[in-house]
């Protein structure tokens, strides 16, 4: 694990993924597969760290 990850809560990593995989969504061409995939995981690691965030306010 890197160190920028150590000490950082759950919600915190995750929202870094998921944007990160937003943008890496937003770099392939539009209307392809790879796009589609992409899309979905990137919509996977939104839903973990909204759930994530969710877990951490109750």
């Amino acid at each position: 694990m890197s160190r920028a990850f150590r000490g950082r809560p759950l919600s915190e990593r995750l929202l870094r993924l998921a944007l990160l995989a937003k943008a890496h969504e937003v770099q392939a061409e539009p209307c392809t597969p790879e796009r589609a995939l992409r899309g979905q995981r990137a919509d996977h690691l939104a839903a973990l760290c909204w759930a994530a965030q969710q877990e951490g306010r109750a």
